[in-house]
This record gives structure tokens, sequence and C-alpha cells, in this order.
């Protein structure tokens, strides 16, 4: 009976292991996706710009690339004695490069992007703002509930099956 159990557990693994290799050899096998960024740190209101490298080890249909800035604020809260993490996304901007097209290969492609951070008002939309939001603010920093927001560039190019995806981790300082 135990051993079966470990046979179970051991091929579950095992599936997961060769699904997740899959994927990795599946977009591998499509190109790659790079995120070129001039800057990694911008000011409310600012632009963070680079360039996007795609290469393309096969031919390839496209739905569309684009870049995103996105914003994720994470919470730890305890409740009944345990730790309870939650996330939501409370600001994403997403800049069009490329509506759909072929692409031959090898090839390599350079595209320009350039993304504004928020201004205090655009990053707060999605927050309890006045009053309320600040009482509910030191309530739960009273209650030891721990919050802070993550940043993260992305570039995803979307195709048929499995899409090139790269996300890189960024700075914003927003006047609130």
């Amino acid at each position: 009976m135990e051993n079966s159990i470990v046979y179970i557990v051991g091929g579950i693994f095992a599936a997961v292991a060769i699904g997740f290799g899959g994927m990795w050899i599946g977009r591998y096998m499509k190109g790659s996706i790079k995120l070129n960024m001039n800057n990694t740190a911008v000011e409310s209101g600012e632009a963070l710009s680079g360039t996007v490298e795609i290469t393309f080890k096969k031919p390839m249909q496209s739905n569309k690339l684009q870049v995103s800035l996105v914003a994720t604020e994470r919470v730890e809260r305890t409740v009944n004695g345990k730790r309870k993490r939650e996330s939501r996304t409370i600001f994403n901007n997403t800049v069009m490069l490329e509506d759909a097209k072929s692409y031959s290969a090898p090839q390599t492609v350079i595209y320009d992007y350039s993304i504004n951070a928020p201004t205090g008002s655009e990053a707060t939309s999605n927050k309890i703002t006045g009053v309320a939001g600040t009482l509910f603010d030191a309530a739960s920093r009273f209650a030891g509930n721990q919050r802070y927001v993550e940043w993260a560039l992305i570039a995803r190019l979307d195709a048929p099956g499995l899409d090139l995806v790269r996300s890189e981790n960024v700075s914003v300082n927003v006047a609130l």
C-alpha cells in the first residue's frame, strides 16, 4: 500500500516535470524574445524605453506583439494565526507594437518601445482613497499586514500554441 502511494506521487511528479520540460522545449524551438531596457527606474509620468528583440528559429504566425507595464500589489495578512498571501493587479498599461504578422526563419526583428509610468492618480485608481483609504491603511498596518507593490515590464508575442514572453522587474516611484 505504501509503495503504491510512492509510485503514484512519483508518477504525478514525473508527468508535471515532463509537461514543463515540453513547454520549455516548445518555446525554445520557436525562438526567443529579449527585452532590452534603456532604463529600469523611472519617476511618475516618465517613460520606460528600449527595444524588443525577437529571434525566430522557424516560420511563425503571430496574433500581436505588445509591451505592458504592470503593477501588482501583494498583501501578506495574518488570519487566525496563519499567514495568507494575496495579490491583485493595480495598474496595467499596454502598448501594441505589431498586429498579426507572419515571420520567416531564421530571422531577428527589433522593435522600439516607449511606455509611460503612471501619475499618482492613475496608479491609485484601483485603490481606496481619501479618509477611508487612510483609515484602511492604518488598520491594515495595525493588524500586522504587510503591503508592497511590484512593477514589471512584460514583452509578449502572442502566437498560436505557446507565446514568447519576457518579463523584467522595474522600479517606478509614483507620487501618491
